[in-house]
């Protein structure tokens, strides 16, 4: 038989998972290792190991100035929804460094999709995008878009992405095609 004691651990539990597992959206604090929740046991399960049901397109994808706006689009394949996300973009690294950058560049846009949130990261008040409340009054969504203007024209560019599809089936720091820039330092082309 259940013991007072042990209802209650088990309501705790319940309602600490909940809140660690952020239906209002990412926390700031989240902006570097990109977790959807502060505990590994918030979800029920560890990051998937499947490939991703997601594709990340960016249109155009090259970035030629500081004043082009770029689509970010996320959308699931085969009619996969998703519940939450956290969007960024990142510098990518020179050739010869061997660490990811956790560089957030680029802003997005005031003209947010529904149930969406600017997410400030690294002093960017405008660098993240996360759900605001879980997606789709709770159904998911099966795509979202979204406008984004980078701040250098010399950097290439990747968007990482954390994405839950339900609870315990979630990915992390998926990372979309290289976006390049359309020169580079000492090149002699544009420079934003």
């Amino acid at each position: 038989m259940f013991s007072h004691f042990s209802i209650s651990v088990l309501l705790l539990s319940a309602h600490i998972g909940h809140i660690l597992a952020f239906p209002s959206g990412a926390p700031a604090r989240h902006c570097v290792d990109m977790q959807p929740s502060d505990s590994p046991y918030a979800h029920g399960a560890g990051p998937q190991k499947l490939p991703l049901p997601y594709n990340i397109t960016v249109t155009p994808n090259k970035i030629m100035s500081t004043e082009q706006e770029l689509t970010v689009t996320i959308s699931g394949i085969g009619g996969a929804t998703f519940k939450g996300f956290m969007l960024q973009a990142r510098t990518v690294p020179r050739s010869n460094s061997n660490r990811a950058s956790t560089n957030v560049v680029g802003q997005f846009s005031d003209e947010l999709p529904e149930d969406t949130k600017h997410l400030e990261c690294n002093m960017n008040a405008k660098g993240a995008l996360t759900h605001s409340t879980t997606l789709g009054g709770g159904q998911g969504v099966n795509s979202i878009s979204i406008k984004w203007t980078p701040e250098k024209a010399n950097a290439d560019t990747q968007f990482w992405l954390t994405i839950v599809q339900i609870k315990s089936r979630y990915w992390v720091r998926q990372k979309s095609q290289v976006i390049k820039s359309s020169s580079k330092p000492g090149s002699g082309g544009l420079v934003g």
